[in-house]
């Protein structure tokens, strides 16, 4: 097969055949962390728990500020800021270690 044979195949995301909507595919990893975010509180305590809602309460917020600010619609509703804040909560808490 010669180098110039090869094709690029574009395809939609996975969540367009699936009919699932952006809202339930983010909850459900909304879901899927929890296991996760549940740990940290057992492993770190309240300090865990603290740095986790101080997180999402502040994210959630700035996303909410920043849209309305912006004249656009608040994406707040489809999880997004919620998996972010995730993946950035936890990391306050592991540093103290």
């Amino acid at each position: 097969m010669s180098p110039f044979a090869k094709t690029l195949e574009i395809r939609t995301s996975p969540h367009f055949l699936s009919g699932y909507s952006v809202d339930t595919i983010m909850f459900n990893v909304v879901l899927a962390l929890l296991p996760a975010a549940g740990f940290a509180v057992y492993a770190f305590g309240l300090a865990g728990l603290l740095t986790l809602a101080t997180a999402v309460i502040s994210c959630v917020v700035t996303e909410h500020l920043i849209c309305r600010l912006t004249n656009r619609a608040s994406t707040v509703g489809d999880w997004s800021v919620t998996i972010t804040t995730r993946s950035s909560g936890r990391s306050p808490v592991q540093r103290r270690m």
